[in-house]
């Protein structure tokens, strides 16, 4: 069960917009079955011309057609198909996983979720042949791969002899679980998940939340709060949430963190529902690590302040979290000079520098994490 926290003090609140939405599961049903009037399945065989077919310019739907295509194991999609398909009214692809490169499977649901469409991804109901870096995709990113089952006829759970590995590879299993399921679990087929695309579109369903217990819909990223706080101030918990949140995230060393979060200027932290959903910090970094820098950048950064451990939530990402937390933090730096670490290959954290008017001054091979990484500081 979920913990919920008093707010301290000092909050800052961000309001989602959102249009109006089905306020509870039974409203929610009957809005996909009248969404769902309006929509056509269309199963894209191998060697069918469907796509062309859709592609052609004397093919245009009306506007509140909404088409489901089914692509068999092995197919992909070029980014000039996929924003051409969104055009001629298809809002959700099912995909039936199969014998396929992930990274090229991973590569076409990217492409299908950057074009607007709703990506339903199938896997085989005995969990024979399931790739686990595909299953393990899907998990952390359910803002590409935005529902998915194991029968491609209906939206099921996962198989009991599955559930444990689903669990392992969600790296936020360890933090506190958001109250509700996301809307599309209560769905009886992709169809009638088609439906609800279909009449609200992808952004609104993809955050609608269903409380189990009273059958509420209710929308996340609708109010979120930002704090900021020094270690010793957080309230009872947070320390360690924020320490599992960073420690998800992946993308760190962890031998130092709880050591430098202790030790750290400022936390910044976003919350809703009671719940952490993206942390960052301001970091003192320790002498030896400045030394260190000297040694393998040329610069001193004597006197700076870090900026690191970003983490946000993967159903919470693309809302502009990690960007609010740094330019809050940045507000309260006290004169301070800052510099990030990142690494080459994190590009979400380096979209959230370029966007909080940072630049890249310099890299180096980082031995303790083994990657390089790159310098980056305020313009």
């Amino acid at each position: 069960m979920a913990l919920f926290y008093k707010f301290p003090c000092m909050a800052t609140t961000e309001t989602m917009e959102v249009s109006e939405y089905p306020q509870d599961l039974t409203a929610l049903k009957k809005a996909a079955e009248i969404g769902l009037r309006e929509c056509v399945l269309i199963n894209h065989g191998v060697i069918d011309r469907t796509v062309d077919r859709l592609l052609s310019k004397d093919r245009m739907p009306s506007q509140t057609t909404g088409i489901c295509l089914i692509l068999n194991p092995g197919q992909t999609m070029l980014e000039a198909e996929m924003n051409g398909l969104l055009e001629k009214g298809v809002k959700l692809i099912l995909w039936k996983s199969g014998p396929m490169e992930t990274n090229e499977q991973q590569r076409s649901l990217w492409l299908s979720s950057q074009a607007g469409i709703w990506n339903h991804l199938t896997f085989p109901f005995n969990g024979d042949g399931i790739d686990p870096d595909l299953l393990s995709f899907t998990f952390n990113n359910p803002n590409i791969v935005h529902s998915y089952s194991f029968d491609a006829r209906s939206i099921t759970p996962a198989p009991a002899n599955l559930m444990q590995l689903v669990e392992s590879l969600s790296g936020y299993h360890k933090v506190q679980p958001l109250p509700g399921v996301p809307v599309w679990k209560k769905m009886d087929t992709p169809e009638h998940l088609l439906g609800l695309v279909n009449k609200f579109g992808l952004k609104q369903v993809l955050q609608w939340l269903v409380m189990e217990e009273t059958g509420e819909v209710h929308c996340r990223g609708g109010s979120i709060q930002y704090h900021y706080s020094r270690p010793a101030d957080l309230p009872t918990g947070f320390f360690d949430e924020i320490c599992r949140m960073v420690a998800a995230g992946g993308s760190v060393n962890m031998r130092q963190v709880r050591t430098n979060l202790e030790r750290s200027f400022l936390i910044g932290y976003a919350m809703e529902f009671g719940l952490i959903v993206g942390n960052s910090s301001l970091k003192q970094p320790r002498p030896e690590y400045i030394q260190s820098l000297n040694q393998n950048t040329g610069l001193d950064f004597s006197g700076f302040l870090e900026r690191g451990y970003t983490s946000v939530r993967p159903e919470y990402r693309g809302m502009g979290i990690g960007t609010r937390l740094l330019e809050g933090l940045t507000r309260r730096t006290r004169g301070r000079q800052l510099y990030s670490i990142i690494a080459e290959d994190n590009l979400a954290t380096q979209t959230i520098a370029i966007r909080n008017k940072t630049r890249k001054l310099t890299t180096f091979f980082s031995h303790k994490t083994g990657k390089l990484v790159g310098v980056w500081v305020p313009k």
